[in-house]
């Protein structure tokens, strides 16, 4: 009877589990020959490749595969029990992860990163210097996603500069709403008086007018901005795992020694 063949090691780091990584291996049961997982695994294994649009019919049909039968609707996925080969299936070693990916179009060249998502610091001068200093640490802590890290800098200076943008338009919008009410005031009081507003200050109110409209338009434009980058970096603090690497990058900042503890704390953890 065909089983399933448990994936146990990492598909980032190459090594062994670990509940702090996100990829599939760590955190669901995977099968490294039908490449289905979870929801997605029949009983017994076909012994072949699966396709994704294969997977998702089991995931959300009845249909299944047994070594008596082959491929039929069963029993619902709930309520399968795959049987998994109790010998552990290593995944092919991951390609190397840490080599500078440079950047040319200055007058000398520059580190631009690493090929594990790194990126340099633009506050940073001397960028060799920095790449071989990120390549110690991540040999320290291989369980670090570097991508994420930089893709949640990147989504904290948007946040910011959104944050900033909407707030200057939100002033601009109270000096406009201001300069109206002033003009609507002149207008009132003309009207008070039983006489008709002069052409030059209904000019000056329908500019006023405009002019507001416009700068309430722009707020709701960088609000609507501002939320929105606040969507996509709370969306991305959500997807990575709990010890995340930006843990590790606010110890660091603390000093050498609570960089150390914080990775000692992390190998007892795991």
């Amino acid at each position: 009877m065909p089983r399933h063949q448990q994936v146990t090691a990492c598909r980032k780091s190459g090594g062994p589990i670990s509940k702090f990584c996100s990829c599939e291996p760590c955190t669901l049961s995977v099968c490294s020959v039908c490449g289905a997982w979870e929801g997605a695994l029949t009983t017994d294994c076909p012994g072949v490749s699966v396709s994704a649009e294969r997977r998702e019919e089991v995931y959300e049909t009845n249909l299944d595969y047994t070594d008596e039968r082959g491929w039929h609707q069963g029993e619902p996925t709930q309520r399968r029990t795959p049987s998994f080969d109790k010998r552990s299936v290593e995944p092919p070693p991951p390609p190397a992860r840490h080599l500078p990916l440079l950047d040319m179009s200055g007058a000398s060249p520059r580190t631009a990163g690493c090929t594990c998502g790194w990126r340099t610091p633009r506050d940073v001068s001397d960028s060799a210097t920095a790449l071989a200093e990120h390549v110690a640490l991540a040999k320290l802590t291989p369980d670090i996603d570097w991508e994420s890290v930089d893709r949640m800098d990147g989504l904290r200076r948007e946040l910011a500069q959104k944050a900033i943008a909407w707030v200057l338009a939100d002033r601009i919008c109270d000096d406009q709403s201001a300069a109206l009410t002033f003009v609507e005031d002149e207008v009132d009081e003309q009207r008070m008086q039983e006489r008709e507003p002069d052409r030059e200050l209904l000019g000056r109110l329908e500019r006023e007018q405009i002019d507001f409209r416009l700068a309430s338009q722009r707020a709701e434009k960088c609000d609507d901005e501002f939320r929105q980058a606040a969507r996509k970096l709370v969306a991305e603090l959500e997807r990575v795992p709990r010890a995340t690497a930006q843990a590790f990058v606010d110890a660091l900042k603390e000093g050498p020694e609570a960089a150390r503890e914080f990775v000692e704390a992390l190998k007892k953890e795991s």
